[in-house]
């Protein structure tokens, strides 16, 4: 892992840090990373299944998983 220079927004570290449950800025930027990564990674398949269009049984558990 390589150690860089950032200027950060103190602030906003320590709210993340308390919505992510870390207790260090690193722990907390690296969770932050994986989250964002891991959103990209979760909208790309929804993007793919969208594209390829839902069975019925798809449309109905998207469905009942939003109420």
């Amino acid at each position: 892992m390589a150690k860089t220079a950032i200027n950060i927004d103190r602030e906003l570290a320590d709210r993340a840090a308390e919505v992510l449950g870390t207790g260090t800025l690193t722990a907390t930027v690296d969770q932050a990373l994986r989250d964002v990564v891991d959103r990209a990674a979760r909208q790309a398949a929804f993007e793919h299944l969208r594209s390829r269009g839902f069975t019925d049984e798809e449309r109905r558990l998207a469905e009942d998983a939003w109420r």
